[in-house]
């Protein structure tokens, strides 16, 4: 009987859910001061009594299966400060080899936005928190899981140079990424070479995408929040091709049974050897213990049937059976991200079939989007980041943060005690994360780096070290595109959501005070909004004046006018967004708007930001369409 390497691996990440709470704390603005607040996630989760972590461990137990985890530290932080039980329990799980460590971006930051030195930066906390806070053993191997599984040629040596022998990698499709294999050999169930003499271990796509099949299919009413509205418009690939409705929804036994079948093609395809990896958010969006009851039962099925001799490994122990790694294929490609997957994505500039719909609307976003742009739905944020970038620059700041993974843990985060320079690169960090700007960025979520913006500015504005007096003479226009970007992205941000609370509104039978209050939220954030396009109007005519001034002190000066209008900028973004959460306030009838929502998002298609980018960037665009694979 052949044999198959199964590596069960989980992504595991929530944002500082209460930071933003503790920066608003420190605005004088009155209008910031008085923004809605966003829930704690981990709190809510222990006042329901759900622990996804004792889950993951009685499964791993079940099957007699080690299980690799990937942890940010603002996750783990959260869970020492908030359930220190769950917090020491995983720790002991990785001590007994439960659980093996798999590293990751200490802050779910993104490829699309971070340089090399923040990544291994971001890399260096992971760490420092996994061993020297938390006590977890050292792999033999040491391996990482990029954010989003997101990985750029260009950046890999960022990982080499931190010590990672392999990366977790998406699974491979000319439909979605740029790439050659040189030499022979198997790039779906085998290891293959990367980059710098790093190895990647392919996801296995259908066993690591399609949980999400029985799930949507098995609970109907809990995915439609999300936008997977079965029966209202077409959600999986195939209903796209096929221009017709998947059944739904189904019994609990049809969705073991419907994973239980993915996991016995899986197995029936892997040649002897041939390496099953599996590796999905843990939380997988609230949905976590479903899928890990689904998960137990269906490998418990499988390894019944005796299609092949499962063994369930580390990832030590599968790059101790690969022999002599000379001799595997070479992988050059460009850019790659595990998006788009099987499901459609409705995000704020519009509708991202799945992979493998094929044309809509005679568009097939596969080849004419996600091949040429990968990391699509986290290049919105790249504006924001370069206009900042400049700024930090031109004080001479670095972007790394002097201060260790313990001391961020044993302070909880609390940014304004650290010394400037770590309180400037650690905002600038944290505008770099993922969930800011990814596949289904909420309200909360959006107005989290125009916060982060707000308060750089103050700091510049305020007393910076007597090391960055010199401020100014070293600064670097970062291009008026940038600046024009910041001022399109509005266009989805806030537009595209006036546009639906409004129709929403009319339409959901709203009367009376409770209409005309919704309406006012709508009007106010307009209202902000344009006040937002004047000062990034504003703040790049001042970037002209700071590259034009002949002395150091006139280059302080027209600095400061810049960071002033890019404040204000934020600001209004800020406010803006908080009126679109304050209209959803008075809708009494959600159901009826969140369908309104996702309808009108759907109908927006192709989506607005790829055209934005090709309008902006017409000559990275035409690079792109044939990069170069390194």
């Amino acid at each position: 009987m052949k044999r198959a390497y199964v590596i069960l691996a989980f992504h595991a990440h929530e944002p500082l859910w209460d930071l933003p709470n503790e920066l608003i704390a420190l605005v004088d603005d009155p209008e910031i001061r008085d923004a809605i607040r966003g829930e704690n996630y981990v709190l809510k989760r222990v006042r329901e009594e759900r622990d996804i972590y004792a889950h993951l461990v009685q499964m791993a137990e079940s099957l007699g299966a080690p299980v690799t985890l990937d942890i940010t530290n603002e996750l783990l932080v959260q869970l020492a400060w908030y359930i220190p039980e769950t917090f020491q329990n995983l720790a002991a799980a990785y001590k007994n080899g439960t659980i093996y460590p798999l590293y990751t971006h200490a802050h779910h930051t993104h490829a699309a936005l971070l340089t090399s030195d923040e990544i291994a930066d971001d890399l260096r906390l992971n760490v420092g928190l996994l061993h020297n806070v938390m006590g977890v053993p050292e792999p033999r191997h040491s391996g990482a899981f990029p954010t989003e599984g997101s990985v750029d040629v260009a950046k890999l040596a960022a990982y080499k140079d931190s010590g990672m022998e392999y990366i977790v990698f998406p699974h491979l499709s000319d439909r979605k990424a740029h790439f050659i294999v040189d030499g022979k050999g198997d790039i779906q169930y085998r290891a293959f070479a990367v980059g710098p003499d790093m190895l990647a271990l392919p996801r296995h796509f259908p066993v690591s995408q399609y949980i999400w099949r029985p799930i949507t299919r098995y609970d109907p009413e809990g995915v439609k929040n999300q936008g997977y509205i079965l029966g209202r418009y077409w959600v999986f690939a195939e209903e796209y091709r096929n221009k017709s409705y998947i059944p739904f929804p189904i019994s609990w036994e049809e969705a073991v049974a419907e994973y239980t079948a993915v996991l016995e093609n899986a197995l029936t395809e892997s040649p002897d050897q041939g390496l099953i990896l599996y590796i999905q958010d843990l939380e997988l969006m609230d949905f976590g213990d479903i899928a890990l009851r689904i998960m137990e039962q269906a490998w418990k099925n499988v390894i019944s049937k005796k299609i092949a001799e499962v063994h369930f490994m580390t990832p030590d122990e599968y790059l101790e059976s690969l022999g002599d790694m000379a001799k595997l294929p070479r992988v050059r490609f460009h850019q790659i991200s595990w998006a788009p997957e099987i499901r459609l994505v409705l995000r704020y500039d519009g509708h991202y079939p799945p992979l493998n719909a094929g044309k809509f609307r005679d568009v097939d976003l596969d080849t004419a989007v996600f091949k040429q742009l990968p990391f699509v739905f986290w290049e919105p944020g790249r504006f924001l980041i370069n206009i900042y970038g400049a700024i930090l620059d031109a004080f001479g700041m670095p972007r790394r943060l002097a201060v260790d993974a313990a001391l961020l843990h044993d302070t909880r985060y609390a940014v304004p005690r650290f010394d400037f320079k770590d309180q400037v690169a650690l905002h600038y960090r944290l505008m770099k994360r993922a969930c800011n700007w990814g596949w289904r960025p909420e309200e909360g979520r959006q107005k989290r780096p125009f916060l982060h913006g707000y308060r750089l500015s103050e700091l510049f504005l305020g007393t910076a070290p007597e090391d960055s007096a010199f401020a100014g003479t070293r600064y670097v226009h970062p291009g008026d595109t940038n600046y024009v970007g910041a001022e399109r992205i509005l266009e989805f941000l806030l537009d595209t959501r006036f546009d639906y609370l409004r129709a929403g509104i009319e339409e959901g039978g709203l009367a009376g005070e409770q209409k005309e209050a919704a309406l006012l939220e709508i009007k106010r954030g307009q209202s902000h909004r344009v006040i937002a396009t004047e000062f990034i109007h504003r703040a790049l005519e001042a970037s002209y004046f700071v590259e034009s001034a002949a002395t150091p002190d006139g280059k302080g000066e027209t600095l400061n006018r810049l960071i002033r209008e890019l404040k204000g900028y934020c600001r209004e973004v800020f406010v803006a967004t908080d009126h679109i959460q304050r209209a959803w306030g008075y809708i009494s009838d959600l159901d009826s708007m969140v369908l309104t929502m996702y309808q009108h998002l759907y109908e927006i298609y192709p989506p607005k930001f790829p055209t934005v980018f090709k309008e902006l960037f017409p000559e990275e665009w035409k690079m792109r369409k044939n990069p170069k694979l390194l």
